[in-house]
């Protein structure tokens, strides 16, 4: 953690969708790096049950192009 590797890839993630024409990119995130996106421009959603933890709740985010 901490060495730039989720900035790197979101910023990567955001420049393919964006060649691609994407309006958004919506994802479902693990609860601990949800502030991350929320700094970098996303806006929570929603919330989803996680399939592989029960009761565990999931924050769906999506990033406007």
């Amino acid at each position: 953690m901490g060495q730039g590797w989720g900035k790197y890839l979101l910023a990567l993630a955001i420049a393919v969708a964006k060649a691609h024409n994407a309006k958004s990119i919506k994802l479902q995130a693990d609860p601990f790096v949800e502030d991350f996106y929320l700094v970098k421009g996303a806006v929570k959603v929603g919330e989803t049950e996680s399939l592989s933890v029960s009761r565990r709740f999931l924050p769906l985010l999506k990033i406007c192009l």
